[in-house]
């Protein structure tokens, strides 16, 4: 069987305060950034939006990822109601690049968007009775 891992991020800098060190180890091959900074937030296009691409396309070189997925919902706004279409997004995610290990944050982080995050991917696993799918683990982000 493959072995394909996934490192799921409410923001890109989780994926390396929570486990870098583990993702240059075991080699993400996948990772899901759940929301984006986003101009409709107030976010400048030009120096924050594309200074943000750039950084995600230069960690995502230096970690070896493979693919990078961007679902773009608002930054700081994830919540329950988050939920509905959040989880089919992700588990299309996880059929798609079928992952045998999940880096997620973890379910007790102060921070609401990794709350959520956590919910959203775990509520997926659930489902993932199949044969590729065969453990989450959990980080700490320290900030």
């Amino acid at each position: 069987m493959k072995n394909n891992t996934i490192i799921i991020s409410s923001h890109p800098d989780d994926e390396s305060l929570g486990c870098g060190d583990t993702l240059l180890k075991h080699h993400a091959h996948y990772w899901l950034i759940i929301p984006n900074v986003l101009a409709e937030d107030g976010y400048s296009k030009e120096w924050r939006i594309n200074s943000r691409q750039i950084e995600i396309g230069a960690v995502a070189s230096h970690l070896g990822v493979k693919k990078v997925f961007k679902l773009d919902y608002p930054t700081m706004k994830l919540s329950s109601s988050s939920l509905q279409t959040l989880i089919p997004k992700i588990s299309s995610i996880f059929y798609e690049t079928k992952p045998s290990t999940v880096y997620l944050l973890n379910r007790s982080d102060a921070h609401s968007d990794h709350r959520t995050t956590f919910e959203a991917a775990m509520a997926c696993t659930k489902s993932l009775q199949i044969s590729f799918y065969q453990k989450s683990l959990s980080v700490r982000v320290y900030i």
